[in-house]
């Protein structure tokens, strides 16, 4: 994104459930995540949980990981006790991220010194998926708070290390996926062969209806995109509304 964002600067970037974020937004917001992580102790080739829904937000914090070379993990929110105890743990992960109502099932299995970032559940999302937003708990830094309180990142990392994807944990424990960091180059060259083959032009728009923590979703929109494309307009997946 940031290398279409002086000529997209007007054009949204994500749409999702109501919520909307144009490219500079986006750009500020991840690099200011970026700073908050390496304060917080992140290091490049580290890892950091991500326990949220649909919503700009996750693109932001898995952006921002990645800038600071570290690597987001997109956890599947409905895991709880065992399934996500294991998932924390076995990712090594520095600090979570988890929407206000997810809070008490992250924190009843959080590995000890890790550190939590509670993010707000916006109102569009809580309505997609059927229920009113809770108020913040005060417990943890808020998101927006604690990222507007960090200025942007000077230097971003030069290799940026994909997420880490767990499965499902249908046959067994939930598995983890390295994969090796992409070069500059290399992600351009992928983002070209994308667009080229899905024929995706300016001014296009995709839509991701499923939940961000499977593989596939969970890497196409962190790729970057061509002046006013709008990637993606997600929602916020039940069999209702596709609220991951």
């Amino acid at each position: 994104m940031e290398a279409v964002a002086p000529s997209a600067a007007g054009a949204p970037a994500i749409r999702c459930a109501g919520h909307e974020r144009d490219y500079p937004s986006f750009l500020d917001r991840a690099a200011r995540i970026a700073t908050g992580l390496q304060e917080a102790g992140v290091e490049p080739g580290d890892r950091i949980a991500v326990v949220l829904r649909n919503e700009p937000a996750h693109l932001e914090i898995t952006a921002g990981a990645a800038l600071l070379g570290a690597s987001a993990v997109p956890v599947n929110w409905h895991f709880r006790q065992d399934d996500l105890r294991h998932v924390l743990t076995d990712s090594g992960s520095k600090v979570v991220f988890a929407h206000t109502d997810l809070l008490d099932a992250v924190t009843a299995v959080l590995p000890g010194g890790v550190r939590i970032v509670e993010a707000a559940v916006p109102a569009g999302v809580a309505a997609a998926c059927g229920f009113t937003a809770p108020p913040p708990t005060g417990a943890h830094p808020l998101l927006d708070r604690w990222l507007e309180g960090h200025e942007p990142l000077g230097q971003a990392a030069g290799e940026r290390p994909p997420t880490v994807i767990y499965s499902s944990g249908t046959t067994g424990r939930p598995k983890g996926v390295l994969r090796e960091p992409v070069s500059p180059d290399q992600l351009e060259e992928g983002v070209r062969l994308f667009l080229e083959h899905f024929a995706v032009a300016p001014g296009g728009r995709t839509l991701i209806p499923a939940p961000l923590y499977p593989p596939l979703p969970a890497s196409t929109p962190s790729s970057p995109s061509p002046p006013g494309w709008t990637s993606p307009s997600c929602r916020a997946s039940t069999p209702r509304n596709s609220c991951g």
